[in-house]
């Protein structure tokens, strides 16, 4: 997903407010132009900040388990750890990618961070 952009924008920046609008998420920055949005262990997206646009990808937010994959494919083969991969973890990663995306894009338009709500029992 992209996300066109006025001015470019510093991601040390952004990340306080979008840890604010994501409780459910854990942020990190990797390098100096990408921030990693962990999920689960598996399941993330990454933001990548450019002049005129972000772009934002569902990704294995852990770069080991992102190598074990790669591993997996050239070792066995595309065939079978791609059919894995798209029935375990393809859709959960697509739907953080498009969470991620709509809270970034919310951000970019003005909303407020709003904090996440507990549940609890009365």
């Amino acid at each position: 997903m992209k996300v066109p952009i006025q001015q470019p924008l510093d991601p040390q920046s952004v990340l306080p407010t979008l840890q604010a609008m994501l409780p459910n998420y854990k942020l990190s920055m990797r390098g100096s132009k990408i921030i990693v949005a962990e999920k689960s262990a598996a399941v993330g997206a990454t933001i990548f900040f450019q002049k005129k646009k972000l772009v934002i990808n569902g990704n294995f937010p852990n770069m080991g388990l992102q190598m074990v994959f790669i591993l997996s494919v050239l070792l066995l083969g595309f065939l079978i750890p791609l059919v894995i991969f798209f029935l375990t973890v393809y859709r959960s990663q697509r739907d953080s990618e498009q969470e991620v995306g709509a809270t970034v894009q919310a951000m970019l338009s003005g909303a407020q961070p709003q904090q996440g709500y507990q549940q609890g029992y009365p």
